[in-house]
């Protein structure tokens, strides 16, 4: 997924491979952090998931709204972002993570992992793309204003159903 992402920012516009480094550093965090939701909800832990999920969307939230307020720079602020979000899960998640991680004993064969893993890793590559596509391409062509409106608008029609 992030290949294919770092492709057709370099052909359409190189000059946001910036933008994509500490979205990438984002991701991956968010990755970690959905991992240990998972061994959570195996655990049946569920006041762990609202401390780190919550806490996660709530710290990076108020980052990436101070810093864009205060700042009023792009870089920075999604460099504040990915941060925050990396701190809080390496503070709240990182010793479970660690600490699973160590305790996994079964040997890591990466082909069969690709092979076993590949089917999902294009849906939800396309799923993505789906979702976010309009936005990216909108964002390019159409300008902040038109990506704005679209993104707030996306946003109002999706809450009814967050609370489902």
């Amino acid at each position: 997924g992030a290949l294919t992402c770092l492709f057709i920012v370099v052909f359409i516009n190189p000059s946001l491979v910036l933008i994509l480094i500490p979205l990438c550093i984002y991701r991956v965090t968010e990755l970690m952090s959905e991992l240990q939701w998972a061994d959570y909800q195996v655990n049946k832990q569920f006041n762990l998931i609202l401390f780190s999920q919550a806490g996660r969307y709530t710290l990076t939230s108020l980052t990436f709204i101070l810093l864009s307020y205060t700042t009023q720079d792009l870089y920075l602020t999604l460099w504040g972002y990915a941060i925050s979000g990396l701190i809080y899960v390496l503070i709240m998640d990182g010793r479970n993570i660690y600490n699973n991680i160590k305790s996994d004993n079964s040997p890591l064969n990466l082909f069969n992992c690709f092979k076993e893993f590949a089917p999902l890793s294009v849906g939800l590559t396309s799923m993505s793309i789906q979702n976010n596509g309009v936005r990216f391409f909108l964002g390019i062509f159409g300008g902040e204003y038109l990506l704005g409106l679209f993104s707030i608008a996306y946003q109002l029609f999706n809450m009814p159903y967050l609370l489902f």
